[in-house]
């Protein structure tokens, strides 16, 4: 799992959200050194809200 700053997760964000969307790569967003949140794909949000059936709910609502 990538982690980057906040501030490197700014400049680089249309590269992280493919990096997440198309290639599954998950990146822990740090701040001060903290990690203070995360960047996933919607398939793997949809899987820790709902566990693996919502996997195959197919909607990309958000």
């Amino acid at each position: 799992m990538k982690t980057i700053t906040t501030v490197a997760a700014r400049e680089n964000f249309a590269e992280l959200i493919n990096q997440a969307s198309y290639g599954g790569r998950r990146v822990i967003l740090t701040r001060r050194g903290k990690p203070v949140a995360a960047l996933v794909s919607l398939k793997d949000l949809r899987i820790l809200e709902d566990g693996p059936e919502g996997e195959k709910n197919g909607s990309d609502k958000v």
